[in-house]
């Protein structure tokens, strides 16, 4: 994902097409789904796309942009995910029936 904006393959793949936005979900469901955690620099990765594709302009899977693609397909499970996504989200109402995760966990 990171290499669609450092070298030239945005003249062969579009940024705002179908294949980069189904990359950028697929990015974030890989760095964001499950316990594990990743570094630093994977979760800047997501943040970055986060705001990249906040609306899709092809509307991938008839979503209008990630966070609502995401929001049927990942359960959180980790603090940082939680983290993230609750400083990304801006649509606050999502997050009571979004976010599966025990904050009372030491870890």
């Amino acid at each position: 994902m990171t290499l669609l904006f450092q070298t030239d393959l945005y003249t062969k793949l579009k940024i705002d097409g179908m294949t980069a936005e189904r990359m950028a979900v697929e990015t974030c469901l890989l760095f964001l789904s499950g316990q594990e955690d990743y570094s630093q620099e994977a979760y800047e990765l997501c943040r970055n796309l986060f705001e990249k594709y906040r609306f899709f302009p092809v509307r991938l899977e008839g979503e209008n942009g990630i966070m609502d693609y995401l929001y049927y397909r990942l359960e959180v499970q980790n603090i940082k995910t939680y983290q993230l996504l609750y400083e990304c989200d801006n649509y606050r109402e999502r997050h009571s029936n979004w976010f599966l995760i025990d904050l009372t966990d030491t870890k």
